[in-house]
């Protein structure tokens, strides 16, 4: 099979696998015939008929000869494999456990699930990959036999450096290291600039994996609390240098944190940079959802203000393009010999393929063209979630409406816990991020974040109407 059929027929079988989980198609219920499916995906019969093979492999379909295709009921399923169990839930508040926890949360069938950063299916551009990747192919096989240097495809290299000069980024294609996403760009610039035992400054809340990571590495964090408005206060930063001693480097995201969805003002940004300036600390810079913006203007990286090489700036376009292209960059003149070299002893090549076909998406406009229609719908996803928080969840909820991003962050009525409500909630099939996996302290048990990336539908809509019913239940019971 060509990669492109690859491609497309894969295409078929998740959107499938989303109508049984969301219940569009329910156990039992007919799937459409093959010519159907092939009709409306625009796919061909035989790309249609190897989907059908696929979920039948995974237990999801039952082929009746002579009837069609047809839902398994679910004690015809019970053969398929179980996803692991949930155990202990408060497994979620240990930060040594709580990446697992979350990942087999994200295994299991669950008919809404809100708990990851992602974008549904439907949103990236499946089919538009496609197309370059057959044309890639097309032009040159040799494409299949060949790895990337360790750095990463020069082509990709050269657009991601265009790419970041259009921010006011000055870098040139040398300084830019492409990675296996923003994880492995901020774990190789953590590992550029310290040392085990080192502490680190984190924003608080902050995205979970960063805990791990930087458990990982042997390096301590320091949690100081960020604005879910505008994100640090470079006040706040500059007493936490102070005070705490020997701080090597800080880790930001002041475009749409996660999970606050916060954007630093441009001048906080600049006093900021100042700040680590006169402390000679380096800022690591996680810029993932920067592109993500509902304004008409892209916010700036705080790397647009860097005149002396400060700051090492890390993104990935994993979010926007495919989670199977798992691609990012880091850039930095100052610590670019040393990223290399961090680099190579991970892996000596990378994949040339996925590299290729993004530089070419981005040479010929179409990730601008992505990232404009995601912008728009996720405008409007935010407001639809917005919506329903304010129509079902109680009063003393409270949130801030991000500017940009994925993400909402809600905080619930006192005394509500989130990882109790997620038991709740998973019954009825329903998952979301509690906040106590976004710190180390408990600080934020009574917080939850929703992914609003999850197209809105009837069923989305259900379970926040659900969801909000279970948080005000709960929020009755603390009442005196």
């Amino acid at each position: 099979m060509s990669a492109s059929a690859a491609f497309r027929y894969e295409a078929v079988c998740q959107a499938l696998r989303e109508r049984i989980a969301c219940g569009a198609l329910p156990p039992g219920a007919r799937l459409p015939s093959l010519r159907d499916i092939a009709r409306e995906m625009q796919v061909s019969l035989s790309t249609a008929t190897r989907a059908l093979e696929t979920l039948q492999d995974e237990g999801l379909v039952q082929v009746r000869p002579q009837s069609g295709a047809f839902v398994r009921e679910r004690d015809m399923a019970a053969a398929a494999p179980e996803p692991p169990a949930l155990g202990n839930f408060d497994e979620l508040r240990e930060s040594s456990s709580r990446m697992a926890k979350l990942m087999r949360l994200s295994e299991r069938q669950v008919q809404v699930t809100l708990q990851l950063a992602e974008l549904s299916p439907e949103l990236l551009p499946t089919e538009r990959l496609a197309r370059v990747l057959a044309r890639q192919l097309k032009r040159d096989p040799g494409l299949l036999a060949i790895n990337a240097p360790t750095q990463g495809w020069p082509a990709l290299r050269e657009a991601m450096a265009a790419r970041l000069g259009a921010l006011d980024i000055g870098v040139g294609a040398d300084a830019v290291l492409i990675t296996q996403g923003a994880t492995e760009a901020v774990s190789l610039a953590l590992r550029a600039v310290t040392k085990p035992g080192d502490k680190v400054l984190i924003e608080s809340p902050v995205y979970f994996g960063l805990h791990q990571t930087l458990a990982t590495l042997g390096l301590q964090a320091v949690e100081l609390p960020c604005s879910p408005v505008s994100g640090w206060s470079p006040e706040a930063v500059e007493f936490a240098l102070q005070h705490y001693g020997d701080i090597r480097c800080l880790v930001v995201t002041p475009n749409f944190q996660n999970p606050t969805g916060a954007l630093m003002p441009d001048e906080a940004k600049r006093q900021l940079i100042a700040v680590a300036a006169r402390h000679g600390a380096t800022l690591i810079e996680d810029d993932i959802f920067g592109d993500l913006h509902f304004g008409r203007e892209r916010p700036r990286p705080l790397k647009a203000w860097d005149h002396d090489d400060r700051v090492i700036y890390c993104a990935s376009v994993s979010k926007i393009v495919s989670p199977a292209f798992r691609l990012g960059c880091v850039a930095s003149v100052r610590h670019a010999e040393r990223l290399h070299e961090l680099k190579l002893t991970a892996a000596l090549h990378s994949a040339s393929l996925p590299q290729s076909v993004v530089a070419e998406l981005i040479s010929n406009g179409d990730l601008d063209e992505q990232c404009a229609r995601l912008r728009k719908t996720l405008a409007l996803q935010m407001e639809r979630y917005v919506d329903a928080v304010r129509r079902w969840f109680p009063r003393e909820c409270s949130f801030s409406v991000p500017q940009g991003g994925m993400l909402l962050w809600v905080k619930l009525p006192p005394g509500v816990d989130a990882i109790d409500l997620l038991k709740e909630a998973i019954a009825r099939s329903i998952t979301f991020s509690p906040g106590a996996v976004f710190s180390a302290s408990r600080r934020f048990d009574g917080y939850i974040r929703l992914n609003v990336g999850r197209i809105w539908s009837a069923e989305v809509e259900a379970a926040m109407q659900a969801l909000g019913g279970l948080v005000a239940q709960r929020a009755a019971a603390q009442a005196p």
